[in-house]
């Protein structure tokens, strides 16, 4: 039987501009009875301090509870009011 399964995959913290922000990558793959078929695909997207977290994985919810404080929160804020 096909079954398509998606998976957080990995979450790493990566610097743009001096601000901290969250990668996360999610894999995307099919099994036939427990067994890969082809080749898993991967997707990434960031998080910024802005962001809402409370619809992600508790692993990332955790992740910006402790990385986005508001020292960090309010430099992104800065940063993106320079770029207006």
């Amino acid at each position: 039987m096909l079954e398509k399964k998606t998976a957080l995959d990995k979450c790493e913290i990566v610097n743009m501009d001096t601000i901290p922000m969250i990668q996360c990558r999610h894999a995307v793959w099919v099994e036939d009875d427990g067994v890969v078929i082809g080749g898993k695909q991967y997707h990434r997207h960031v998080i910024a301090p802005d962001s809402d977290v409370s619809g992600k994985d508790p692993a990332v919810q955790a992740m910006a509870a402790t990385l986005f404080t508001d020292e960090i929160k309010a430099a992104y804020a800065a940063k993106q009011a320079e770029n207006i």
